[in-house]
């Protein structure tokens, strides 16, 4: 009822789109103590549309700090200090970013009401929505993620886990995001966001005879152990060059298998998603110090690229195992980079 009688004619009133056919909702309470539960972490809700109404009780700091919308450049910009009072509500879009600042003294109850709509998130306009700005401009500090931002402590000092408690961050997202960054080569099938956005080598041995995997891999390891090492990462950044392997053709692998361009195995590439380009590694000779020249010519800008394309090579002149031969025709309905972004879609 407060939903639909009262809320629905404001949210039509200041968000058309996104309350269209609103009739789901959430609701909880938070409440933010003085050496306790103090804030929250930077973030966006998972609502279409969020109220937030102070409930009370005595407190002081405790402010709601505004920054952009996930699409905007300026996502990571501080906008609006909010100041709650008991007794006030704040209406938003849930993909604006915020935080609970840090309460000073006292104690603060707030009620939160997430509306969602199936018309909205149904639409074109939901997926653009939701699609985050890869040209964001550099961070104010206050708009920073521990949680969600992977250049955080570029920025900022690293938490400490008290600290990170304190202020709702996900630990557990956090720590296994930072062991995926130290591990030398990944898996293809499930790749972490950062293959969009950093370069990304990619070696496919779905089919081969399980000695001759075990050998490639070993020499993807072997390299992939050497450029981490001569190259300074600071902590819980992301390496400037991510190592994945293919070993069965599931999950995200026939897509960039697609992306590449390459049909056989075994096959080396390197996608620039970002740039849009990829790197072929056009030889039939593998081991680790060809693949490092490989790496190491890219790295140093010797390599032709090429652009990526949704559309499939021709099938390549040597022999290719059953498995890999499935996968020449790449994914049914994949897209450029331009053309995910055009659409709306991440890319994996």
């Amino acid at each position: 009822m407060l939903q639909q009688e009262y809320l629905m004619p404001l949210m039509a009133s200041l968000y058309r789109t996104e309350s269209d056919g609103c009739e789901d909702h959430h609701c909880f309470i938070v409440r933010y103590k003085a050496g306790e539960d103090v804030g929250l972490d930077m973030h966006e809700d998972d609502s279409d549309i969020t109220l937030n109404a102070c409930l009370g009780k005595e407190f002081t700091g405790a402010t709601l700090t505004f920054c952009g919308l996930v699409t905007d450049e300026k996502h990571r910009k501080m906008q609006y200090t909010y100041a709650h009072e008991k007794g006030r509500a704040v209406i938003h879009l849930g993909r604006h970013r915020h935080g609970a600042d840090d309460i000073e003294s006292g104690e603060r109850i707030n009620f939160i009401l997430w509306s969602t709509s199936e018309k909205y998130r149904a639409s074109e306009a939901y997926k653009l929505h939701r699609l985050r700005s890869s040209a964001a401009d550099p961070p104010d500090p206050i708009c920073l993620s521990y949680t969600h931002d992977r250049d955080y402590t570029k920025y900022r000092p690293k938490l400490s886990k008290a600290e990170a408690l304190s202020r709702g961050v996900m630990l557990e997202a956090v720590e296994r995001r930072l062991d995926m960054y130290q591990r030398p080569v990944l898996d293809l099938s499930r790749p972490i966001e950062e293959i969009n956005s950093v370069p990304s080598v990619c070696l496919f041995l779905e089919g081969l005879p399980p000695y001759r995997q075990h050998q490639l891999f070993q020499n993807l390891m072997e390299m992939a152990k050497e450029v981490h090492a001569s190259v300074d990462t600071a902590e819980g950044q992301v390496p400037p060059i991510i190592f994945f392997v293919a070993l069965q053709p599931s999950g995200a692998v026939p897509q960039v298998r697609a992306l590449g361009g390459v049909t056989s195995s075994p096959a080396l590439v390197i996608l620039d998603v970002d740039g849009e380009k990829k790197y072929r590694f056009n030889s039939e000779d593998f081991d680790t110090a060809v693949m490092q020249s490989f790496v190491t010519s890219f790295r140093e800008g010797k390599l032709q690229a090429e652009p990526i394309s949704s559309e499939a090579p021709e099938p390549a002149k040597q022999t290719q195992p059953p498995e890999a031969q499935s996968l020449s025709s790449g994914t049914p309905g994949s897209q450029s980079p331009a053309e995910a972004r055009g659409s709306g879609c991440t890319l994996l």
